[in-house]
């Protein structure tokens, strides 16, 4: 095992593809390296890193009862691994900026979107989805 930075750890797996070598090093996810390499994460990680992680939303006590419609948004948010790597490669890797690629992560996931705006209104009291969609 060596201790390197994260740049380097990187530099050192695309150097190891090229020759088509195996290397073992500590990932994560969420993480790019997970869209731009072929990995294989090995079992009994959890057991010394923990287990998967989550993501909870947090807010001050009374949010909910004070702000229904955008504590309804953020109960109705879920984040799966899958979804923030592509969305970090896309941001990070330059291909897109963050807002550009969420917007089209999006669009190409509606599903996802529809369950977010579920319950949740525009401004005018009108359906979030339609109004995000551009419909009347």
């Amino acid at each position: 095992l060596v201790e390197s930075s994260e740049q380097a750890m990187l530099a050192e797996l695309g150097r190891a593809e090229k020759r088509q070598r195996w290397l073992v090093f500590l990932g994560w996810t969420p993480h790019p390296m997970n869209i731009r390499h072929d990995l294989r994460y090995l079992e009994g990680g959890e057991q010394y890193f923990g287990d998967r992680g989550q993501v909870y939303t947090l807010a001050r006590k009374g949010y909910a009862a004070q702000c229904p419609n955008p504590a309804r948004l953020l109960a109705n948010l879920r984040f799966d691994l899958d979804m923030e790597n592509r969305l970090m490669s896309d941001a990070l890797e330059g291909t897109a900026t963050p807002a550009s690629a969420t917007r089209a992560w999006l669009k190409a996931n509606p599903r996802v979107l529809e369950a977010w705006l579920q319950g949740v209104t525009s401004r005018d009291g009108g359906d979030a989805l339609a109004a995000v969609r551009g419909q009347p």
